[in-house]
């Protein structure tokens, strides 16, 4: 920061007249006297973001996630207790590698504090609060995350301080969150291709119950004559794991047994139903509402013996097992199961006529329309060995609610190969070969004046860009961007254009780190609309004559407005070697001024470096204090910027405003380097502002 910033802010904040009238009788831009070469480090970069370092873990083998990192938390509930995902792009949207894997840079605004984490892949819990460490990371570890989850809460005694139904048993106590405490010691590691195999099949099935989702895609599944249960032709010990849950309710989950060659044929057939897990809630749930059960938690499920009363660890040939979930059985207050008879209660409007809510694979009593649906879908996995069934539950259905059968998901596992008799098979799942995209929005304000000060009001060319970055499958390669530039204000007297090159400025070892885009990688670009061009193109897609990648998509700033004019820009990537923060936007945006007399007069933003065709003679005169030697682009004797980077939101000054006064906040940013009033531009000036 250099020692006459004050005397800037001071000039322009318009604290008092008297002290206005001091800047008017001595230029505070003129350059300081100060002997000493000033170096990058003595300048404000006006950066309103921040390069932060995230590491993610989530203990996967074999298993790509795709997930997202929000600035606020991208879940709320409605009146039902539906997860309902916002529609704000998040900050970044990315693959994990193969083990579950991510350590790269991110942008975030740079007043964050925290973020969130979200996936909707099966074994992640979403959304988590992240916090952004002072040294700028931001780190995630699943298995220590569940561990810290899981040791929440005391033991109770289930003969003393947990209820449940009449004529249910359980296979032992669980805690205050309702989470058992007859959980296996292990957790299960469960196969990649078996969850994306699930994940795709579901996904694909979509969620109307009427025709063309589940019951049109699969009606082996969700059919009235679909058949869920499993069926033992050879003694084996069975254990049930938990995968996923998306439902807000706090339901109960678990399984009855009945002789194969007779099974039930109305609710009264089954006996003895058996709680497996008596709390399965959404993994996004906090506080009191703590998950009872995460990714990889298994119960060894026990045969009941009714004729000895007792339970058997191994289910004997001829036996079948169904299942059952309770739908919102769980108490919140002590964690009690109910049968959940509400009456006449909304409930009962929207999901069954029944008197209570225990919907079971057999026997189910719930109509849609003209059909009985399941809620409960079991799928074959290992087509040699058997061993491995999918298992999962809606906890509702209804015209108007999300049926997606996400809202309890287990697998289980049999333990002895061959053992039961050979159920629909899952098609293999090898996880997501598309690339996913992160969205970034920005809006741009000049100062065309450069290498004068001007009337710095950041107004003379305004520009919202909109760039979404598509990277591989499992990598951070950039396979494709889609740029879109919106010219929305000009409030400068000169003709001026607009271009950009293709380069990210990240963080390494404390400081910016510049880089471009290699022209080898480009394998095609699109610039729409094509009958509109710059002169400087000369008909091409990229400006000759440049040392980097570089596109100028107008000369004319008035002329564009008055055409109503959006540009949009799709780049085709070799994916191979472009990492995303080669290219993070917005770039190296730039304004070329008085076009009719020349390419030479360009205005980057702080420490941007000049293309190759600017005129290099501008630097260092008037206010302008920059040292190419030392790599110190557009930066001002006073520590103001002749170009800002801004929010979408952000509101231009009225024309010979300067921008300290149409954001007071703004000089406070500025003399703190950027570690106070880091969200000033949230406050204007009322009448200072377009």
């Amino acid at each position: 920061m250099r020692a006459v910033k004050q005397a800037f802010i001071w000039c322009l904040g318009g604290v008092l007249l008297w002290s206005l009238q001091s800047c008017q009788d001595k230029d505070l831009y003129d350059k300081p006297t100060d002997p000493e070469k000033p170096s990058k480090e003595d300048y404000f970069d006006f950066s309103i973001n921040s390069d932060v370092q995230l590491n993610i873990d989530y203990g996967f083998s074999n298993y790509h996630v795709v997930f997202e990192v929000y600035p606020e938390n991208p879940l709320t509930e409605d009146q039902y207790g539906n997860a309902i995902k916002t529609t704000e792009e998040p900050l970044l949207r990315a693959y994990t590698d193969n083990n579950g894997k991510y350590d790269n840079g991110i942008t975030i605004p740079a007043y964050l504090e925290n973020v969130y984490l979200y996936s909707d892949y099966i074994g992640t819990i979403s959304p988590v609060k992240l916090s952004v460490s002072s040294d700028g990371v931001i780190s995630y570890n699943q298995k220590a995350y569940i561990a810290g989850m899981s040791s929440a809460g005391t033991r109770g005694t289930t003969g003393n301080n947990r209820s449940y139904p009449d004529g249910y048993l359980v296979l032992g106590d669980w805690d205050a969150k309702g989470r058992p405490d007859y959980l296996k010691e292990s957790r299960y590691d469960v196969p990649a291709n078996f969850v994306n195999a699930i994940k795709k099949y579901f996904d694909n099935a979509g969620d109307d119950p009427y025709g063309s989702g589940f019951p049109g895609l699969h009606p082996h599944l969700f059919g009235a004559n679909a058949d869920m249960d499993i069926h033992v032709i050879k003694d084996t010990e069975v254990n049930l794991v938990m995968l996923h849950s998306g439902a807000a309710y706090h339901n109960t989950v678990g399984y009855y047994t009945y002789p194969t060659n007779t099974p039930p044929t109305s609710r009264d057939d089954i006996k003895n139903p058996v709680i497996a897990f008596p709390r399965i809630t959404a993994t996004w749930q906090t506080g009191d509402n703590t998950p009872g059960a995460f990714y990889g938690d298994q119960v060894q499920l026990k045969y009941w013996n009714a004729a000895t009363g007792t339970f058997e660890n191994k289910f004997p040939a001829g036996t079948s097992i169904g299942w059952f979930i309770i739908s919102d059985a769980t108490n919140n207050a002590n964690r009690n199961v109910m049968d959940n008879v509400t009456g006449g209660s909304t409930k009962a409007t929207f999901y069954s006529t029944s008197a209570d809510f225990a919907y079971y694979s057999q026997a189910n009593e719930f109509l849609v329309g003209d059909q009985y649906k399941q809620r409960v879908a079991g799928l074959l996995y290992d087509q040699d060995t058997k061993h491995l069934i999918s298992l999962t539950f809606e906890d509702r259905m209804s015209k108007t609610l999300t049926n997606n059968y996400y809202d309890a998901g287990f697998f289980v596992h049999i333990v002895e190969a061959n053992a039961i008799d050979p159920l629909p098979e899952l098609p293999p799942g090898n996880g997501g070969d598309d690339p996913v995209y992160t969205s970034y929005r920005g809006r741009l304000a000049f100062e065309d004046m450069w290498p004068e000060k001007g009337d710095y009001d950041m107004n003379d060319m305004v520009i919202d860009y909109e760039s979404k970055q598509y990277t591989a499958f499992g990598s951070y390669n950039l396979v494709k961007i889609v740029d879109t530039f919106t010219p929305i204000h000009n409030g400068a007297k000169y003709t001026n254009g607009f271009g950009y090159q293709l380069m990210g400025r990240f963080t390494e070892n404390g400081k910016p780190v510049d880089r471009f885009v290699e022209a080898s990688a480009i394998k095609s670009i699109t610039i729409e609309p094509k009958e509109y061009t710059s002169k400087f193109m000369k008909g091409n897609t990229l400006e000759p004559g440049q040392s980097s990648p570089t596109i100028v998509l107008f000369d004319d700033l008035k002329d564009v407005l008055a055409k109503g004019i959006q540009f949009t820009v799709t780049t085709e990537l070799s994916g191979n070697g472009v990492y995303d923060r080669y290219a993070r936007p917005p770039y190296n945006p730039f304004v070329i001024i008085e076009t009719g007399n020349g390419r030479g007069r360009e205005v980057h933003m702080v420490n941007y470096p000049p293309t190759s065709l600017a005129d290099m003679s501008l630097f260092g005169t008037k206010n302008d204090e920059s040292d190419p030697e030392q790599g110190l682009y557009y930066v001002s004797s006073l520590d103001y910027p002749f170009a800002l980077l801004c929010p979408n939101g952000f509101r231009w000054p009225v024309e010979s405003t300067p921008i300290s006064e149409a954001y007071p906040k703004f000089s406070k940013w500025v003399e703190s380097n950027g570690t106070q009033e880091q969200n000033w531009y949230n406050s204007p000036t009322a009448g200072k502002v377009q």
